[in-house]
């Protein structure tokens, strides 16, 4: 159930309201008219505050939207030009915000109010100083993310990300800075991603606790494996890192390949089946689904898991065969997980020669034959894949 509406009403306005725990969302805006969301605290829900549709044009400020499963603040469905500024996503409070409290910064006793940040910081020992007309100083901390972007990117950004530590101070601050110059809405959409962890604790440099992408793929895994693993869970959730679950990522990705490279190549002539295009529509609509709702990398890939075991229980022909690499490499566009078409080699024609003679050795009984064939084939580094369709063979 939806905390409270808002339907379509000239000068609808909602102030104060407390809208927690509900089953959907906070607050629903409808509205086709002017509306004014102001003070009201929305947290513990599915979604904050979720336009779903209309054409309304209002102002949301000073709302307090933050721990929220899904999101805080989700308008995509709300047309009209939104003034969004100056609302919490963090939940903290004003009597919550001591004086160092946080212990990331000491108390200064230049700040009219310890809920106060710098814009302009003074302090001789610094390496880098500029003379401005605040004096010589440099620039804090959130100002310089948001004279960075402004610059680079414009007065709006599309999509925002960083960590849940950066919610609050850095990203609230970013907002109230950017959005008092411009006016403009800062930020259209917040990507706070789950810390990687080792053994429950934050992976980072300052701990001691680290792993580069070069060492790993010194250790042996490739780019690919990383990514896969990456992805594998939703992207809002802590991420434990352990090497052995990095090589279940691997051996998925193995899985991933297999299906695309091998097992749906060389395959008989057969008739369509209409099973395999209903089970490709049905994988697309599950894929594009999973990652409409939040990115759900997760959901995503399972969708991909479940096609590639309806495809190989239906035992395609190579035209249904072809339409499910087609998928894959649909899919993969997206996730970018697959490694390339192997090259063809210079010793192929060769090597079918030798799996044709095995296949007529199996079929004459000359099992003696048939092995010693296999053997000299695994000494080239060949896999034979029997199957109810025939030999079939890679390079390992």
């Amino acid at each position: 159930m939806d905390g409270m509406a808002l339907f379509s009403s000239p000068g609808t306005s909602a102030d104060s309201n407390i809208c927690t725990g509900n089953g959907n969302n906070g607050i629903t805006l409808m509205s086709s008219s002017l509306f004014t969301l102001e003070n009201n605290t929305c947290t513990g829900n599915m979604v904050g505050v979720q336009g779903t549709g209309g054409s309304g044009s209002g102002v949301i400020k000073y709302n307090n939207i933050s721990a929220n499963t899904q999101t805080g603040l989700m308008l995509e469905k709300l047309a009209g030009n939104n003034d969004v500024h100056h609302n919490v996503f963090s939940g903290n409070t004003l009597e919550e915000l001591d004086a160092g409290a946080s212990g990331r910064v000491e108390e200064r006793g230049d700040k009219r109010s310890p809920h106060d940040f710098a814009l302009w910081k003074r302090d001789p020992k610094h390496l880098m100083q500029w003379d401005s007309a605040f004096g010589r100083g440099f620039p804090g901390w959130h100002i310089e993310c948001s004279a960075m972007s402004r610059k680079y990117l414009g007065d709006t950004l599309d999509i925002h990300t960083g960590g849940p530590d950066n919610k609050f101070p850095h990203h609230e601050c970013e907002i109230a800075q950017s959005e008092c110059v411009t006016g403009q809405t800062f930020v259209r959409y917040w990507i706070h991603c789950g810390w990687v962890e080792i053994g429950g604790r934050k992976m980072s440099k300052r701990a001691g606790v680290l792993y580069t992408v070069p060492e790993l793929v010194e250790m042996g895994y490739a780019g690919r494996d990383l990514r896969l693993y990456l992805i594998k869970q939703h992207y809002r959730a802590p991420l434990p890192f352990e090497l052995a679950l990095l090589d279940e990522a691997k051996k998925m990705r193995a899985k991933l390949n297999n299906f695309v490279h091998h097992e749906m190549m060389q395959r008989p002539e057969s008739p369509p089946q209409p099973e395999l295009a209903t089970a490709v529509e049905t994988a697309r609509g599950a894929f594009r689904a999973a990652l409409e709702d939040d990115l759900n990398t997760s959901a995503a890939l399972a969708a991909v898991h479940d096609f590639m075991t309806a495809a190989n229980r239906l035992a395609p022909g190579r035209k249904d065969a072809d339409r499910a690499v087609a998928f894959m490499r649909e899919v993969d566009a997206i996730l970018g997980v697959l490694d390339d078409a192997p090259a063809a080699g210079d010793d192929d024609a060769e090597i079918e020669a030798l799996v044709a003679q095995r296949d007529e050795a199996r079929s004459a009984r000359n099992f003696a034959r048939a092995d010693a064939l296999r053997d000299q084939l695994t000494e080239r580094g060949i896999e034979l894949l029997d199957t109810p369709q025939g030999t079939r063979w890679r390079r390992r």
